[in-house]
């Protein structure tokens, strides 16, 4: 039940009741979404396409290593959150991405998903942001696509 003025208990913030105009508080109340301003929207920020995995250490702490210059071309950060899907076996993981040495090519899977893929499967590396909407729509991606010995054949976004 809507109690004039005190909104949805759990939404108070989002969903405020309003009263319809031309009607008793009695009959009619309607809950309005919030203004589309205030959205914010989660978006790809970053992708390194059909990287290769070149090695696996199951007794490392964990994450991911990658090529310190592979994450510079995208605006990945040392220690950002990223998911991360293996082509040759459909499975998704989140880790997080640690920097590897510069021009190595090095796409390392480390601790438990070492046990999600083997040297040379492919691999898709994503992180995401939030931003409001009205911003979103203009937003790019920087994005990577990886060839022979994990070399940037293709870029794209800003």
């Amino acid at each position: 039940m809507v109690v004039l003025g005190k909104g949805l208990p759990i939404l108070r913030r989002l969903i405020e009741p309003r009263v319809s105009p031309g009607f008793s508080p009695a009959r009619t109340v309607t809950c309005l979404p919030p203004r589309a301003t205030h959205m914010i929207v989660h978006l790809l920020k970053s992708k390194i396409h059909r990287a290769r995995v070149t090695a696996a250490s199951l007794n490392y702490e964990g994450s991911l290593t990658i090529a310190e210059d592979l994450m510079q071309s995208t605006g990945l950060l040392p220690y950002e959150r990223i998911l991360c899907g293996n082509l040759a076996n459909g499975k998704r993981w989140e880790t997080y991405a640690i920097p590897g040495r510069k021009g190595s090519g090095a796409i390392e899977l480390n601790g438990a998903v070492a046990r999600l893929g083997k040297k040379g499967d492919l691999l898709t590396i994503m992180s995401f942001t939030e931003m409001p909407a009205a911003a979103g729509r203009r937003w790019k991606p920087k994005v990577i696509v990886l060839g022979p010995e994990n070399r940037v054949v293709d870029r794209r976004g800003t």
